[in-house]
């Protein structure tokens, strides 16, 4: 059986002393300045990680409004346009109405269409040369007139729509009303069938106060709403596709 000395007792009570008094304390404040340390880095990282997203938050809010202050404007201005050719159509079917009367009645008495007051017959006088000097060749020539100018302005709105639907294709309605919310202009989807009555609710608001991205739920699309006043009276309407990947795209992808 062997004997430890009688010394050992004495060297493992000094180790121990020495670890508790000499190595112990540094080693914890080591392990205390590396808690504080991390802490204080995990903070600085934090801090870093808020501030570059609230950097980025506001970047694409930025973004967004000054999409939606273009759609606004090219919106409105495309409004106004087909507000004018509106007018521009509407003075010119007056004036051929005037005219129509007043050469109607020279022809019927008799009179020969060159000599009618004001040169009211002027815009019938090829079908009169080549039809005859008749009050029902002025009838016939009139209805052709009219008809030509519904077409000239059915053109002229359909490439002024078709031109807004190809700067913003995920535009499925476009509905322009008069001061009594009655249907001046629309290009409509064909989910819809040609009926403005789902969006007539939006305009004839929108007539006194914006609507700005209101949700409308219809034939299975989820369309965002924007709708302004007109200077002159009435309301300009749009209703984009929320789920087209044209839909804001470019903004989204930036932020």
């Amino acid at each position: 059986m062997i004997k430890l000395p009688k010394h050992m007792p004495h060297n493992s009570n000094l180790h121990r002393r020495f670890v508790l008094r000499v190595l112990l304390p540094p080693f914890i404040a080591l392990f205390a300045l590396t808690v504080i340390t991390l802490i204080q880095l995990g903070s600085i990282l934090r801090q870093q990680s808020e501030s570059s997203l609230l950097q980025a938050a506001n970047t694409a809010s930025v973004a967004l409004e000054r999409e939606f202050e273009i759609r606004e404007t090219v919106l409105v201005r495309t409004g106004e346009e087909l507000q004018l050719i509106k007018s521009e159509y509407d003075d010119s079917r007056l004036k051929l109405e005037q005219q129509y009367s007043a050469c109607f009645e020279h022809v019927r008495t008799g009179n020969n269409y060159v000599d009618a007051p004001d040169n009211s017959c002027q815009v019938f006088a090829d079908d009169l040369a080549q039809y005859g000097n008749r009050s029902t060749v002025v009838s016939n020539s009139y209805v052709r007139n009219v008809e030509q100018l519904n077409k000239d302005e059915g053109q002229r709105i359909s490439e002024r729509l078709g031109a807004f639907k190809q700067f913003f294709p995920e535009t499925l309605a476009l509905v322009l009303v008069n001061k009594d919310n009655k249907v001046i202009s629309s290009a409509l989807s064909g989910a819809f069938k040609g009926s403005t009555k789902n969006f007539l609710p939006y305009s004839n608001e929108a007539i006194k106060n914006p609507v700005n991205g209101d949700i409308l739920i219809l034939e299975g699309y989820k369309l965002s709403v924007f709708a302004f006043p007109m200077k002159s009276g009435g309301s300009i309407l749009a209703a984009y596709d929320v789920f087209n990947e044209q839909f804001i795209r470019k903004t989204w992808d930036d932020a």
